[in-house]
């Protein structure tokens, strides 16, 4: 995000970290060997499987492509018996057997039939999905990746429920952009001089609540801001959620949650969001409720960090007084936002830039006037 950024509302959950570390790509030149006949496919069969498993990983999520190359997730390799190096056409070898044994047509291609009678990973209850569009033309899916769910934090350990140790509430999202489409995404020029997809995530948040406050003193005027919110004084440098390559954290750096699996649905995203904001459950008191609403956006991004508003989903929770006298969180709907951003959201972005924030970031289109407003 930029170098005088405070501490954001977020905080790596050990799922998250952990896959972090055990699934690493390299992101090397790919050069592509003629396959080899196997089983009951000819080489030819093996070579248009290999290609067909390109579209089908993207479009289902069961693999990621880096540099050209399928890498398909650590559940999908221990079914097929295969380790993380295995070649494409191993992998489509492997997919054909798999499918013979299953009574299935031996393709080699891991088709939407053939991944749902693997049955592998488990589904959300409530899921959320949204197709991105732009020019017409359709880029990707943006969806939820994990359970919306309420914490009661105990350190840093998300509990359902409250107990005696418990001393902040919070709430729990991850979403995930996959691209289905690059050649679409080349069009619309959401790539950068490599001609590497170039997508963001842009988060706003309104409450009432500062971060550290732990009194029932509540923000007089409703803040709203960009998140992470620059240090006192200091201009952020971008409006983005993950910080941009080379700057801070490496575990929050947006190469981190690049062409990875979710930790909790383990499919592939090209673009992975995750927060977990959190409010002391002491800053609520009899007939004065805490929020914390968000308006998170997905952003494509071209050449003079030109930023394109493209899909939105609104998000947030309350912390309340129970008729038990006892403080607790109520989660706010999680809704699909006005493509584009809300009023409030744009508005917001319009001001900071007034302001002097993100100096050589404009946005495109939309209601974005003054400072904020490409030209």
């Amino acid at each position: 995000m930029c170098n005088n950024c405070q501490s954001r509302e977020f905080e790596l959950v050990p799922e998250l970290e952990s896959i972090l570390q055990e699934y690493s790509f390299e992101d090397e030149l790919y050069s592509e060997v003629a396959p080899a006949a196997c089983g009951t496919l000819s080489a030819a069969k093996v070579g248009s499987a290999r290609t067909a498993n390109r579209i089908a990983a993207k479009d289902i999520g069961w693999g990621c492509l880096i540099s050209g190359k399928v890498n398909a997730i650590p559940e999908l390799l221990r079914l097929l018996r295969l380790g993380a190096a295995v070649t494409e056409a191993d992998l489509a070898c492997a997919i054909a057997a798999w499918q013979a044994k299953a009574k299935l047509p031996a393709t080699g291609i891991l088709d939407k039939r053939s991944w749902a009678t693997m049955n592998l990973l488990p589904k959300l209850k409530y899921p959320l999905s949204t197709v991105v569009y732009y020019g017409g033309r359709k880029l990707g899916i943006l969806e939820k990746t994990a359970a919306y769910r309420v914490c009661y934090l105990d350190g840093s350990i998300c509990r359902p429920a409250p107990t005696a140790g418990n001393d902040r509430g919070a709430m729990h999202i991850e979403l995930g952009f996959r691209i289905t489409d690059m050649d679409a995404v080349k069009k619309a020029g959401f790539v950068d001089a490599a001609g590497k997809p170039q997508f963001r995530w842009i988060q706003v948040i309104e409450t009432n609540q500062t971060l550290n406050q732990t009194t029932g003193r509540t923000v007089k005027k409703y803040s709203k801001y960009v998140d992470p919110i620059p240090a006192s004084g200091a201009v952020a440098d971008n409006p983005y959620y993950w910080n941009e390559p080379g700057v801070g954290d490496p575990n929050l750096q947006v190469t981190a949650f690049m062409d990875r699996p979710s930790s909790h649905n383990h499919l592939c995203y090209h673009l992975l969001f995750e927060d977990q904001p959190s409010r002391s459950l002491a800053s609520a008191s009899a007939g004065k409720r805490v929020f914390w609403n968000a308006e998170v956006a997905l952003v494509g991004v071209r050449k003079g960090n030109k930023n394109v508003l493209l899909n939105a989903f609104t998000w947030g929770f309350d912390i309340v007084i129970n008729s038990s006298g006892r403080p607790v969180v109520k989660p706010n709907g999680m809704f699909v936002a006005p493509r584009g951003g809300s009023a409030m959201f744009v508005r917001t972005l319009n001001n900071l830039s007034k302001a002097g924030q993100f100096p050589t970031h404009c946005f495109a289109a939309g209601k974005f006037s003054g400072k904020a407003l490409c030209v």
